[in-house]
Protein backbone atom coordinates (compact mmCIF):
# COMPACT_ATOMS: atom_id res chain seq x y z
CA UNK A 1 0.00 0.00 0.00
CA UNK A 2 1.21 3.52 -0.74
CA UNK A 3 1.14 6.50 1.75
CA UNK A 4 -2.39 7.45 1.15
CA UNK A 5 -3.76 3.67 1.61
CA UNK A 6 -3.91 3.43 -2.03
CA UNK A 7 -2.66 0.03 -3.39
CA UNK A 8 1.06 0.12 -4.76
CA UNK A 9 2.42 1.75 -7.77
CA UNK A 10 1.96 0.47 -10.99
CA UNK A 11 5.37 -0.02 -12.94
CA UNK A 12 6.49 -1.18 -15.84
CA UNK A 13 10.12 -1.69 -16.59
CA UNK A 14 12.13 -2.25 -20.18
CA UNK A 15 14.84 -3.86 -19.62
CA UNK A 16 18.07 -2.95 -21.83
CA UNK A 17 19.57 -4.43 -25.51
CA UNK A 18 19.51 -8.61 -25.80
CA UNK A 19 21.14 -10.50 -27.79
CA UNK A 20 18.53 -11.21 -30.44
CA UNK A 21 19.20 -9.68 -33.30
CA UNK A 22 16.12 -7.73 -33.72
CA UNK A 23 17.01 -6.24 -30.67
CA UNK A 24 20.27 -4.36 -31.89
CA UNK A 25 18.18 -3.52 -35.12
CA UNK A 26 15.86 -1.35 -32.80
CA UNK A 27 19.08 0.32 -31.67
CA UNK A 28 20.77 0.85 -35.59
CA UNK A 29 17.77 1.58 -37.13
CA UNK A 30 18.57 5.45 -36.28
CA UNK A 31 17.01 7.72 -38.65
CA UNK A 32 14.38 9.66 -37.28
CA UNK A 33 10.75 9.86 -37.41
CA UNK A 34 8.14 13.03 -36.86
CA UNK A 35 7.04 12.90 -33.37
CA UNK A 36 3.73 12.94 -34.02
CA UNK A 37 2.32 10.33 -36.47
CA UNK A 38 1.44 7.07 -37.54
CA UNK A 39 2.95 3.48 -38.09
CA UNK A 40 1.74 0.59 -39.93
CA UNK A 41 2.40 -1.89 -38.17
CA UNK A 42 0.76 -4.73 -40.19
CA UNK A 43 -2.10 -4.48 -42.50
CA UNK A 44 -4.66 -4.32 -39.64
CA UNK A 45 -2.81 -2.64 -36.97
CA UNK A 46 -2.15 1.14 -36.93
CA UNK A 47 -0.07 2.63 -34.35
CA UNK A 48 -0.65 6.61 -33.59
CA UNK A 49 0.93 8.66 -31.44
CA UNK A 50 1.51 12.34 -30.86
CA UNK A 51 4.64 12.05 -28.35
CA UNK A 52 5.33 16.31 -28.72
CA UNK A 53 3.11 18.95 -30.07
CA UNK A 54 6.16 21.28 -31.94
CA UNK A 55 5.97 19.75 -35.68
CA UNK A 56 9.87 19.93 -35.94
CA UNK A 57 9.94 17.08 -32.78
CA UNK A 58 11.33 13.88 -33.99
CA UNK A 59 12.46 10.63 -32.31
CA UNK A 60 14.13 7.98 -33.33
CA UNK A 61 13.03 5.32 -35.19
CA UNK A 62 13.79 1.72 -33.52
CA UNK A 63 12.74 2.92 -30.42
CA UNK A 64 9.60 4.15 -31.53
CA UNK A 65 8.93 0.70 -33.03
CA UNK A 66 9.33 -0.75 -29.94
CA UNK A 67 7.48 1.94 -28.24
CA UNK A 68 4.81 0.90 -31.14
CA UNK A 69 4.39 -2.99 -30.03
CA UNK A 70 4.28 -2.74 -26.76
CA UNK A 71 2.05 0.36 -25.94
CA UNK A 72 -1.53 -0.85 -26.36
CA UNK A 73 -0.46 -3.97 -23.71
CA UNK A 74 0.85 -1.46 -21.06
CA UNK A 75 -2.05 0.82 -21.79
CA UNK A 76 -4.62 -2.58 -21.10
CA UNK A 77 -2.63 -2.93 -17.87
CA UNK A 78 -2.71 0.05 -16.68
CA UNK A 79 -6.59 0.69 -16.83
CA UNK A 80 -6.47 -2.83 -15.28
CA UNK A 81 -4.84 -1.37 -12.14
CA UNK A 82 -6.24 1.84 -12.20
CA UNK A 83 -9.67 0.21 -12.13
CA UNK A 84 -8.56 -2.05 -9.39
CA UNK A 85 -7.44 1.52 -7.39
CA UNK A 86 -3.88 2.49 -8.24
CA UNK A 87 -3.51 5.83 -8.93
CA UNK A 88 0.86 6.27 -9.24
CA UNK A 89 2.66 4.50 -12.08
CA UNK A 90 6.60 4.08 -12.30
CA UNK A 91 7.91 3.60 -15.82
CA UNK A 92 11.26 2.40 -15.50
CA UNK A 93 14.30 1.41 -18.22
CA UNK A 94 17.44 0.64 -18.75
CA UNK A 95 19.51 1.44 -21.68
CA UNK A 96 17.17 0.86 -24.65
CA UNK A 97 14.42 0.28 -22.32
CA UNK A 98 15.41 3.68 -21.41
CA UNK A 99 15.27 5.26 -24.72
CA UNK A 100 11.52 3.12 -24.86
CA UNK A 101 10.99 4.51 -21.17
CA UNK A 102 11.51 7.85 -22.35
CA UNK A 103 9.26 7.43 -25.53
CA UNK A 104 6.34 5.96 -23.57
CA UNK A 105 6.55 8.47 -21.01
CA UNK A 106 5.14 11.13 -23.99
CA UNK A 107 2.82 8.54 -25.05
CA UNK A 108 1.17 7.91 -21.68
CA UNK A 109 1.05 11.59 -20.58
CA UNK A 110 -0.11 12.64 -24.56
CA UNK A 111 -2.95 10.16 -24.26
CA UNK A 112 -3.89 11.98 -20.64
CA UNK A 113 -3.71 15.22 -22.37
CA UNK A 114 -6.53 14.11 -24.68
CA UNK A 115 -8.57 12.44 -22.36
CA UNK A 116 -7.89 9.04 -23.27
CA UNK A 117 -6.51 7.92 -19.49
CA UNK A 118 -7.46 9.14 -16.07
CA UNK A 119 -6.76 12.99 -15.05
CA UNK A 120 -5.80 11.74 -11.37
CA UNK A 121 -3.67 9.18 -12.99
CA UNK A 122 0.13 10.14 -11.78
CA UNK A 123 2.81 9.16 -13.76
CA UNK A 124 6.90 9.02 -12.68
CA UNK A 125 9.84 8.04 -15.20
CA UNK A 126 13.31 6.68 -14.23
CA UNK A 127 15.54 5.85 -16.42
CA UNK A 128 19.05 4.79 -16.21
CA UNK A 129 22.10 4.84 -18.94
CA UNK A 130 19.23 5.66 -21.38
CA UNK A 131 20.72 7.01 -24.44
CA UNK A 132 19.32 10.50 -27.05
CA UNK A 133 16.25 9.66 -28.16
CA UNK A 134 15.38 12.44 -30.33
CA UNK A 135 16.12 15.97 -31.11
CA UNK A 136 16.03 18.80 -29.24
CA UNK A 137 12.36 19.75 -30.10
CA UNK A 138 11.19 16.27 -28.47
CA UNK A 139 13.24 16.96 -25.84
CA UNK A 140 11.87 20.88 -24.47
CA UNK A 141 8.21 19.32 -24.94
CA UNK A 142 9.56 16.25 -22.51
CA UNK A 143 11.10 18.77 -20.42
CA UNK A 144 8.15 20.76 -19.91
CA UNK A 145 5.85 17.50 -19.35
CA UNK A 146 8.01 16.16 -16.76
CA UNK A 147 9.11 19.04 -15.48
CA UNK A 148 9.08 19.25 -11.12
CA UNK A 149 11.24 16.36 -10.81
CA UNK A 150 8.50 13.58 -12.37
CA UNK A 151 11.56 12.11 -14.84
CA UNK A 152 15.24 11.59 -14.04
CA UNK A 153 17.70 9.82 -15.95
CA UNK A 154 20.76 8.43 -13.88
CA UNK A 155 24.36 8.35 -15.70
CA UNK A 156 27.53 6.91 -15.25
CA UNK A 157 29.78 9.38 -16.85
CA UNK A 158 32.23 6.51 -18.27
CA UNK A 159 29.54 4.64 -19.55
CA UNK A 160 29.18 4.74 -23.53
CA UNK A 161 25.90 4.49 -24.44
CA UNK A 162 24.21 7.74 -22.92
CA UNK A 163 26.28 9.37 -25.81
CA UNK A 164 24.67 7.61 -28.51
CA UNK A 165 23.40 7.59 -31.29
CA UNK A 166 26.04 9.95 -33.48
CA UNK A 167 24.60 13.47 -33.27
CA UNK A 168 24.47 15.61 -36.35
CA UNK A 169 23.49 19.40 -36.53
CA UNK A 170 23.09 21.07 -39.46
CA UNK A 171 21.88 24.50 -40.48
CA UNK A 172 18.09 22.74 -41.26
CA UNK A 173 17.75 21.82 -37.17
CA UNK A 174 17.70 25.49 -36.01
CA UNK A 175 13.78 27.19 -35.40
CA UNK A 176 12.66 28.69 -38.08
CA UNK A 177 14.09 32.30 -37.26
CA UNK A 178 17.37 31.98 -37.67
CA UNK A 179 20.76 33.57 -39.10
CA UNK A 180 21.03 30.58 -41.40
CA UNK A 181 17.44 31.21 -43.67
CA UNK A 182 18.94 34.51 -45.33
CA UNK A 183 22.19 33.51 -45.75
CA UNK A 184 22.51 33.41 -49.78
CA UNK A 185 20.47 36.44 -50.09
CA UNK A 186 23.60 38.14 -47.56
CA UNK A 187 26.08 36.88 -49.34
CA UNK A 188 24.44 38.05 -52.88
CA UNK A 189 24.40 41.60 -51.56
CA UNK A 190 28.30 41.23 -50.90
CA UNK A 191 30.33 43.16 -53.40
CA UNK A 192 32.60 40.93 -55.52
CA UNK A 193 35.21 39.07 -54.85
CA UNK A 194 33.67 39.20 -51.27
CA UNK A 195 30.40 36.97 -52.36
CA UNK A 196 32.51 34.44 -53.64
CA UNK A 197 34.34 33.77 -50.37
CA UNK A 198 32.00 34.10 -48.30
CA UNK A 199 29.78 31.55 -50.20
CA UNK A 200 32.96 28.78 -50.30
CA UNK A 201 33.10 29.66 -46.48
CA UNK A 202 29.90 28.71 -45.42
CA UNK A 203 29.55 25.75 -48.19
CA UNK A 204 32.77 24.55 -46.04
CA UNK A 205 30.80 24.67 -43.27
CA UNK A 206 27.53 23.96 -44.04
CA UNK A 207 27.50 21.02 -46.50
CA UNK A 208 29.73 18.34 -44.54
CA UNK A 209 26.68 17.95 -41.88
CA UNK A 210 24.42 17.95 -44.50
CA UNK A 211 25.89 15.38 -46.30
CA UNK A 212 26.48 13.58 -43.35
CA UNK A 213 22.97 13.49 -42.62
CA UNK A 214 21.58 12.51 -45.77
CA UNK A 215 23.97 9.40 -45.63
CA UNK A 216 22.69 8.60 -42.09
CA UNK A 217 19.66 8.80 -42.96
CA UNK A 218 20.40 6.52 -46.21
CA UNK A 219 22.19 3.74 -43.93
CA UNK A 220 20.35 3.87 -40.70
CA UNK A 221 17.03 4.92 -42.27
CA UNK A 222 16.63 3.39 -45.53
CA UNK A 223 18.72 0.30 -45.64
CA UNK A 224 17.50 -0.77 -42.36
CA UNK A 225 14.03 -0.26 -42.76
CA UNK A 226 14.09 -3.00 -45.42
CA UNK A 227 15.98 -5.42 -42.57
CA UNK A 228 12.98 -4.01 -40.59
CA UNK A 229 10.64 -4.71 -42.91
CA UNK A 230 11.72 -8.69 -42.86
CA UNK A 231 10.95 -9.01 -38.97
CA UNK A 232 7.63 -7.07 -39.35
CA UNK A 233 5.80 -8.10 -42.44
CA UNK A 234 3.19 -5.11 -43.25
CA UNK A 235 5.54 -2.47 -41.73
CA UNK A 236 5.30 1.37 -43.12
CA UNK A 237 6.69 3.81 -41.52
CA UNK A 238 6.19 7.15 -42.46
CA UNK A 239 8.64 9.83 -44.38
CA UNK A 240 12.15 10.22 -42.51
CA UNK A 241 12.27 13.77 -40.45
CA UNK A 242 15.91 15.20 -42.52
CA UNK A 243 17.44 15.24 -38.76
CA UNK A 244 20.35 13.35 -37.14
CA UNK A 245 20.83 15.85 -34.12
CA UNK A 246 19.75 13.94 -31.50
CA UNK A 247 20.24 15.59 -27.39
CA UNK A 248 20.65 14.72 -24.25
CA UNK A 249 16.64 14.46 -22.80
CA UNK A 250 15.34 15.60 -19.17
CA UNK A 251 16.71 15.60 -15.88
CA UNK A 252 19.97 13.86 -15.37
CA UNK A 253 21.09 12.53 -12.41
CA UNK A 254 25.21 11.94 -12.98
CA UNK A 255 26.81 9.65 -10.71
CA UNK A 256 30.06 10.10 -9.09
CA UNK A 257 32.90 8.32 -11.86
CA UNK A 258 36.08 9.36 -10.09
CA UNK A 259 39.10 8.08 -9.23
CA UNK A 260 37.69 5.64 -6.62
CA UNK A 261 35.80 3.78 -9.48
CA UNK A 262 38.21 3.56 -12.35
CA UNK A 263 40.40 1.94 -9.42
CA UNK A 264 37.42 -0.35 -8.69
CA UNK A 265 36.53 -0.43 -12.64
CA UNK A 266 39.66 0.74 -15.15
CA UNK A 267 38.76 1.17 -18.88
CA UNK A 268 39.06 -2.01 -20.76
CA UNK A 269 38.71 -1.30 -24.38
CA UNK A 270 38.29 -5.36 -24.51
CA UNK A 271 35.06 -4.90 -21.84
CA UNK A 272 32.98 -2.83 -23.86
CA UNK A 273 29.99 -2.72 -21.10
CA UNK A 274 31.64 -2.20 -18.36
CA UNK A 275 30.78 0.48 -17.12
CA UNK A 276 27.16 0.04 -18.51
CA UNK A 277 26.37 -2.98 -16.46
CA UNK A 278 24.08 -3.07 -13.15
CA UNK A 279 26.74 -3.22 -10.76
CA UNK A 280 29.01 -0.22 -11.60
CA UNK A 281 25.61 1.60 -11.57
CA UNK A 282 24.53 0.49 -7.97
CA UNK A 283 28.21 1.02 -6.65
CA UNK A 284 27.96 4.78 -7.95
CA UNK A 285 24.49 5.02 -6.88
CA UNK A 286 25.46 4.27 -3.34
CA UNK A 287 28.19 6.93 -2.81
CA UNK A 288 25.69 9.69 -4.03
CA UNK A 289 25.56 12.01 -1.16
Amino acid sequence: MDEGGQPAAGRHQHSGTTLAQVSWQQNFYAAMLPAACELQLSATRKFVYRLASNPQAAVHAGWLLGLAFQAEGIVHKMDSCYRAGTRDFIVMGHSQGGAIAFLLTSHLRSLQAQGLLPADLRLKTYCSAGPKPGNLYYAYDYERATAGGWAVNVVNPADWVPEMPLSVQTPNDFSPVNPFVGVNAMIKKQPFPKNLAARHLYGQLARPSLRAQRRYQRYLGGYLAKAVGKNVPGYQAPAFYPSSDYVRVGNTVVLPADSAYYAQYPDDPAKLFQHHLFQPYYYLAQRLP
